[in-house]
């Protein structure tokens, strides 16, 4: 009798510490260990097809270049760049690149996608960070998160990747890509593309860049062609919010990312993101996360201490 797929057992990645708990040792099948430094869970992947597993772990994943197919057990979607998936750790799928033949080094592959691994017990602090039902709601819903970034927006995070040295503690950079991840792909789903506008699309996707979301209304505006009247009331129509409550809301999701340095204070994140003054960020702010930004701060670094304090991730 044949076996179903759902009826096998598939291999399961897991995560290694080594000791002191920063070094990290990526295990998945065949016996094959991939060593993580200083904490960096991150790895690139340009030719693998893989064979079906689930993960000890959470998983990022996103397309930095060419096309692939993510495969569940029930269904089959096409990747290309800008697509990423937030898989759990119950998640069973493979990948695999659409490249007719084995590239002999990433720089001649004409596929590259990222993985980035978050233990359990820190993503559900950075789901907390944002909203205390986020982690449930992710792990429970039917599908994993998925959702289309803007090219800009990816070669941000791998730029910010490819910079890490390897020699500091990895630790903060990677909290604050996986917030920023999490923030864009939450937002991209709230907004379906495909039933808007093409140049509304490309706003929305402009205002994830701070060089954009702090210019003044008017350049934004202009930036779309189109006379004021005309967007605002387009915006509002496919958006059902103002433009300019959109960008006093994308400002303050923008700040998570500044929010964990405790070298940028309060009022100098309402300077940057050009804010009227501290006041309004911290009254829009709470409007939108139920907190000030100072609290959103302590409980974030609380957070951060209360993990970083348990035993390491991932112990099998």
């Amino acid at each position: 009798m044949e076996m179903k797929p759902a009826d096998r057992t598939y291999p399961v990645y897991t995560l290694q510490p080594l000791t002191g708990g920063k070094d990290y040792i990526l295990c998945i099948e065949n016996g094959i260990k991939l060593p993580l430094p200083n904490g960096n869970l991150t790895s690139v992947v340009w030719h693998v097809t893989q064979e079906f597993h689930k993960h000890g772990f959470w998983e990022i994943c996103f397309v930095v270049r060419g096309s692939s197919v993510q495969r569940f057990l029930d269904r089959s979607e096409n990747m290309s760049v800008g697509s990423v998936y937030i898989l759990r750790p119950q998640d069973v799928h493979c990948i695999s690149p659409t490249q007719r033949e084995m590239p002999k080094n990433i720089q001649s592959s004409h596929y590259i996608h990222r993985d980035i691994y978050i233990p359990i017990e820190k993503m559900k602090t950075i789901c907390a960070s944002l909203d205390d039902k986020l982690y449930d709601n992710l792990l429970n819903s039917r599908y994993p998160l998925s959702a289309t970034l803007s090219e800009t927006e990816i070669n941000q995070f791998e730029s910010s990747l490819n910079s890490y040295d390897g020699e500091e503690d990895f630790t903060f950079m990677h909290s604050v890509i996986v917030s920023h991840i999490l923030c864009s792909v939450l937002e991209s789903r709230r907004y379906p593309k495909s039933q808007m506008p093409e140049w509304i699309t490309r706003l929305l996707i402009n205002l994830n860049r701070e060089d954009f979301l702090t210019r003044r209304m008017q350049s934004i505006i202009q930036s779309t062609g189109y006379n004021q009247s005309y967007v605002c009331r387009q915006f509002k129509k496919y958006v059902h919010q103002t433009l300019v409550e959109y960008i006093r809301k994308r400002k303050c999701t923008y700040s998570l990312l500044l929010l964990p340095n405790g070298e940028i204070s309060i009022a100098q994140i309402a300077q940057r993101l050009q804010f009227s003054d501290e006041s309004a960020y911290i009254r829009i702010f709470k409007s939108v996360y139920h907190a000030t930004p100072g609290q959103w701060r302590k409980k974030y670094n609380q957070n951060f201490q209360n993990v970083t304090a348990q035993p390491p991730y991932g112990r099998v």
